[in-house]
């Protein structure tokens, strides 16, 4: 994932954007990346079903994947809404209600940061803010309208979760909740964490103005949504969207093959008794990068401990 949103893929064109022709751009790249994986026998987790099976499964999969692109949710949401006026849909004797179903769950899967338990909503929260907000210097600097919520001048924190509590996540899990009813201990959550960020939207709008906004964490600290200082067990978590480039997320057949490749070889070289040239994730990150990027146009980690894709990070003294 490179860090920004489909918007900002389809302003800019980027690669992804053009080979998915502006349509679910991300969710697309991450279907096609994790079944172009799967054409190397060793990550293929369909080889043991038929291949009417795999079909099926393959053909839901994408379905519910392109299902979590923030464009369909309300759509979505209405839907199941529709649906369960009728006492019909929770029989789920359809096939299109299970599916139906299983893409409003994968969709709240994906978007269940405000869900969780505080300290780790709060936690969350620091780190889509410093994304947001990297994407939003990224598009003054390409002098392109700032996203919604991307403006680290123009956006509380606070009013934001509030708002997206509200208006997305509480709605949707609302009704998911009446088809699954353990769902209420994360509704739960949702309404404690609203009040938790109703207490601090006056701070935060000050903060705003000052430009020293910062998120407020349970335990009283404060975390920064400026890179580098968000970090999460000693190494930093994101990595500024401007030191990434396409080409590191390169998703097709050629770069994958060869970093399962890599691992086959690094195995069989361990089994013979001899050094292999390092652990399985290095071996994939480097194979991962040599094929899908060329040397002249890699980039060294900028600091250490920085996780950037195709390197291990230096550990962080």
């Amino acid at each position: 994932h490179p860090g920004t949103n489909n918007v900002f893929q389809i302003r800019t064109q980027s690669m992804f954007a053009v080979r998915y022709n502006d349509h679910s751009v991300l969710e697309n790249h991450h279907a096609s990346a994790a079944f172009s994986l799967m054409q190397t026998e060793s990550y293929n987790i369909f080889m043991n079903i038929s291949s009417e099976s795999a079909a099926k499964l393959r053909s839901e999969i994408i379905e519910v994947v392109l299902a979590t692109d923030m464009a369909q949710h309300f759509a979505k949401v209405a839907q199941v809404k529709t649906k369960l006026s009728t006492e019909e849909f929770l029989v789920f004797d359809h096939a299109e209600d299970k599916l139906l179903m299983m893409k409003l769950v994968l969709h709240a899967c994906d978007i269940s940061n405000a869900a969780k338990p505080l300290p780790l909503c709060a936690e969350w929260v620091c780190r889509v803010m410093t994304e947001f907000f990297l994407q939003g210097d990224k598009e003054k600097e390409l002098d392109l309208p700032v996203s919604q919520l991307m403006d680290r001048r123009s956006t509380n924190i606070a009013k934001a979760q509030i708002g997206f509590i509200d208006i997305l996540v509480m709605p949707m899990f609302v009704e998911i909740c009446r088809v699954l009813p353990p769902v209420a201990e994360l509704t739960d959550n949702l309404a404690k964490n609203k009040a938790f960020w109703q207490t601090q939207t006056e701070e935060m709008e000050n903060e705003m103005i000052d430009e020293t906004q910062r998120i407020p964490m349970p335990d009283g600290s404060k975390k920064s949504t400026s890179h580098p200082e968000l970090v999460s067990g000693g190494r930093a978590s994101l990595v500024p969207m401007s030191l990434y480039n396409d080409q590191r997320f390169l998703a097709n057949s050629d770069w994958e093959i060869k970093m399962a490749e890599g691992d086959k070889s690094s195995r069989e070289t361990e089994q013979r008794g001899q050094p292999s040239a390092g652990n399985g994730q290095h071996s994939r990150q480097s194979v991962m990068v040599s094929s899908a990027q060329p040397a002249s146009q890699r980039m060294e980690s900028p600091e250490p401990g920085v996780d950037v894709p195709g390197r291990v990070p230096a550990p962080v003294s």
